[in-house]
C-alpha cells in the first residue's frame, strides 16, 4: 500500500510541477514556517489491553490502559507556492514535525535481584518525522492587504528517531528508551502516509495557519500468527497552529 501510494504521490507531484512550468510564467514564492502540534493516536487495540482497563478499575484507578492523551510538540517547515491561477496554488513543503502521545498504563518492573513489581506509570513518547505534504491551496482576497486561504492534500512521512519516557506515579523512578522502527513485531513502521486539511489568514507577507493531519497508515506491525491482533491499528493524528513568512 505504501509503495503504491508513494509512487502515485511522486508522479502527481512531478506532473503538477511540470505542468506549472509549461503553462504558467508567474514567479513562485518561498515560505518559512514555525509552530506547534498537539498530537495523539487513533487506536484500536485487542482484548488484552481491555483486560488491563478492568484491572485498573478494580484497583481504584479511573483511567484505563487504552486512554491516550495529546502531546505537545513543535514543527519547522519550508514551502514553495507555485501559482496555478490567480487564486489556486500548488504548495509542496518539507516539514520537521514532532508527534507522539501520553498514556497511563500498568508497568512491570524487574529489579537486580530478579524480583518483580507491578506499578502504575505515566508513559510518553516523542517521534521525530520528516514529512513532505503536497497541498492545493485556495486564496481569496478580503481586503487589499489581507487574504484568507483553504488548503488540503496528501503527505508522506519518514520517522527517523523516537524516544519513550516512563515515570512511576508513586515516586521519582523513571526510565527512557529508544523507539525501534522497522517491520518486525513490536517495532513501529518507518513510513507514514496521510492527509492534511487547513485554513489560514495572510497579512502582507505574514501568515497564520491552523491544520489537522490524519495518518492513514497503521503504525503497528502485528504478528500474523496471533489472530487477536489482526485488527489492531495505531494511526497518527494531530492538530497544529503555525506562523510563517513568505519571500
Amino acid at each position: 500500500m505504501i509503495k503504491c501510494f508513494m509512487k502515485s504521490f511522486f508522479l502527481l507531484s512531478v506532473f503538477s510541477t511540470v505542468c506549472f512550468y509549461q503553462v504558467f510564467a508567474q514567479t513562485p514564492r518561498f515560505g518559512i514556517i514555525a509552530g506547534t502540534e498537539l498530537s495523539n493516536y487513533s487506536i484500536n487495540y485487542s482484548i488484552e489491553h481491555h483486560e488491563y482497563d478492568a484491572w485498573m478499575q478494580r484497583n481504584g484507578y479511573d483511567k484505563g490502559f487504552s486512554n491516550f492523551y495529546s502531546k505537545l510538540g513543535f514543527k519547522l517547515a519550508c514551502e514553495v507556492e507555485f501559482p496555478l491561477s490567480h487564486e489556486i496554488f500548488l504548495v509542496p513543503e518539507l516539514v520537521f514535525m514532532q508527534r507522539g502521545t501520553k498514556q497511563d498504563q500498568i508497568g512491570n518492573v524487574i529489579y537486580d535481584d530478579n524480583s518483580r513489581d507491578t506499578i502504575f506509570v505515566s508513559y510518553s513518547e516523542t517521534i521525530n518525522y520528516l514529512q513532505i505534504p503536497v497541498n492545493v491551496m485556495y486564496k481569496r482576497e478580503i481586503s487589499p492587504d489581507v487574504l484568507i486561504c483553504l488548503y488540503g492534500g496528501p503527505y508522506v512521512g519518514y520517522a527517523f528517531s523516537g524516544k519513550g519516557k516512563t515515570k512511576a506515579k508513586d515516586g521519582d523512578r523513571q526510565w527512557t528508551n529508544a523507539i525501534k522502527f522497522g517491520y518486525e513485531s513490536g517495532e513501529y513502521k518507518t513510513f507514514d502516509i496521510g492527509l492534511t486539511v487547513g485554513a489560514g489568514i495572510e497579512y502582507l507577507d505574514y501568515f497564520l495557519r491552523i491544520q489537522y493531519t490524519h495518518g492513514l497508515e497503521n503504525l503497528l506491525n502485528w504478528d500474523k500468527a496471533n489472530y487477536n491482533k489482526r485488527d489492531d491499528y495505531q494511526r497518527n493524528r494531530s492538530f497544529g497552529i503555525a506562523v510563517g513568512y513568505l519571500f
